[in-house]
């Protein structure tokens, strides 16, 4: 039986997903987070019918899905032209489908649902303000080194995203693509035909209202809702 965990450099969502789904193979680990926080930036996430097997796996989607949104169907459009290429109804003819929904969810959510797991489980070590500098292999084992001392562990994984500074000793060969498999063309509104714009803060409840330009005009900016 293996007497060291696995550590894990960097505690977004792919270092705490790991996490758990070592706990799930009966595997220790360490999270080593750089920030103060288990924290994320970033929009929204797809978290499409494979995605949502990947969570029950890791026994956190229950807890998720009440932060996830259920749009009601994807557009692909020309680029160009805005044409219409091909609608995608997410509905229930889908989900029977492919097995599971489609969602779309917060990166702060997501995280704040893995972290909250993760700390079920006593085999999960989540360590915060800790970098890993630099490691070594000392054969059987590898060393890290944090500004707080040094730690022992079977493995090394590193899931600091592709942004991130591998520590001091990794050895790597060729460039790591940072690439899409596409871009957008446009994030502009023309295209969300269900969207609406309201200011910034509170004007009253949503439902059930309906609006005059003059009554809901504040300073500041305004905030674009879709469903």
């Amino acid at each position: 039986m293996p007497t060291h965990p696995i550590l894990i450099a960097g505690g977004g969502i792919a270092g705490v997903a790991s996490a758990l789904s070592l706990v799930r193979n009966g595997r220790a680990s360490h999270v080593f987070e750089k920030a103060e926080a288990f924290e994320t930036v970033g929009a929204g996430l797809q978290i499409g019918p494979n995605a949502v097997r990947a969570l029950k796996y890791l026994d956190v989607w229950d807890t998720l899905a009440a932060s996830a949104f259920a749009p009601p169907a994807i557009f692909i459009r020309d680029g160009h032209s805005g044409r219409l290429l091909q609608e995608i109804r997410l509905g229930i003819e889908f989900e029977r489908r492919f097995g599971e929904p489609y969602r779309v969810i917060h990166r702060a959510d997501l995280l704040t649902g893995l972290v909250e797991r993760a700390r079920m489980h006593s085999a999960i070590e989540l360590k915060t303000g800790a970098e890993v500098m630099r490691f070594a292999d000392k054969g059987g084992y590898v060393e890290i080194e944090t500004r707080s001392g040094r730690v022992r562990g079977e493995a090394l994984l590193g899931a600091d995203g592709i942004r991130g500074r591998w520590p001091t000793g990794a050895s790597q060969r060729g460039a790591v693509s940072r690439a899409d498999h596409f871009r957008y063309a446009d994030a502009g509104k023309a295209g969300r035909h269900n969207a609406l714009a309201l200011p910034s803060g509170s004007c009253g409840p949503l439902s059930g209202q309906r609006w005059k330009g003059s009554q809901c005009r504040r300073r500041g900016r305004e905030e674009s809702l879709a469903w």
